[in-house]
């Protein structure tokens, strides 16, 4: 639904994405950060998905690096490990691009490109840039009633082999959201999903299904036990 005045497209119930109501889904809510979405246990194919609780939902301050300058942190994770299938929440605050433009001005490629290139730590401007071109490409971007920007995207890992995965490595889909701190600081709450190449179109109306449930509370609708990521940013408890 788009608004003739300001030309934003509103999220529906009806979406151009590849998206099936088909599958079984459970659905997490995470009243720390103030995040919910569905996630699939069974896909399209019957395959079911034992998919183990590996990092519990906790507050940014105190959750696991995934990169060496500490921004990217990993608030939740589930693993199958028989099928290689990983889905995970991170949260990072905003930054180059994202940090000098409000959402509105974004779109799911410099979404994409921001948060994966600072998290990549390549070696070089020119690694960093050669890795986007080659690996991700951006989707649909929605607002939500509540006037939430969503950013979609899928970006692949190639060539990375783990248990179950093959040497086409893996394909991922990620959906991010931004929401403002204690202070103007933004942070990017991002949805990813991934598995082996070997079973993404199996699993990709799945995550696309996935992806389209996430949403974060807005600010004065998060939960009582909301922990704002920049709330003791020290803390380790």
């Amino acid at each position: 639904i788009d608004d003739e005045e300001t030309g934003v497209e509103f999220i529906s119930a009806v979406k151009n994405v590849p998206a099936a109501r088909q599958g079984k889904f459970e659905v997490l809510r995470d009243p720390i950060l103030s995040y919910s979405y569905k996630y699939p246990v069974e896909s399209t194919q019957g395959m079911k998905l034992k998919l183990l609780q590996t990092r519990k939902p906790e507050k940014y301050s105190s959750a696991a690096p995934l990169s060496s300058n500490f921004r990217h942190r990993i608030v939740n994770q589930k693993l199958d490990f028989d099928n290689a299938v990983v889905i995970a929440m991170y949260v990072c605050p905003a930054i180059g691009f994202l940090k000098k433009f409000p959402p509105q001005d974004w779109t799911s490629q410099q979404v994409a490109d921001t948060i994966l290139l600072d998290r990549l730590n390549a070696k070089s401007i020119e690694e960093g840039r050669r890795y986007l071109e080659q690996n991700v490409e951006g989707g649909e971007s929605y607002q939500d009633e509540d006037g939430t920007f969503y950013f979609q995207y899928e970006h692949l890992e190639p060539g990375k082999i783990t248990s179950g995965s093959s040497p086409e490595g893996r394909h991922n889909l990620a959906v991010s959201a931004a929401r403002k701190g204690q202070g103007d600081t933004l942070y990017l709450f991002s949805l990813n999903m991934g598995c082996p190449e070997t079973i993404w179109e199996e699993m990709k109306p799945l995550f696309y299904e996935a992806a389209n449930s996430f949403r974060i509370d807005p600010l004065g609708r998060t939960s009582e036990e909301y922990v704002p990521p920049d709330k003791d940013p020290w803390a380790i408890l």
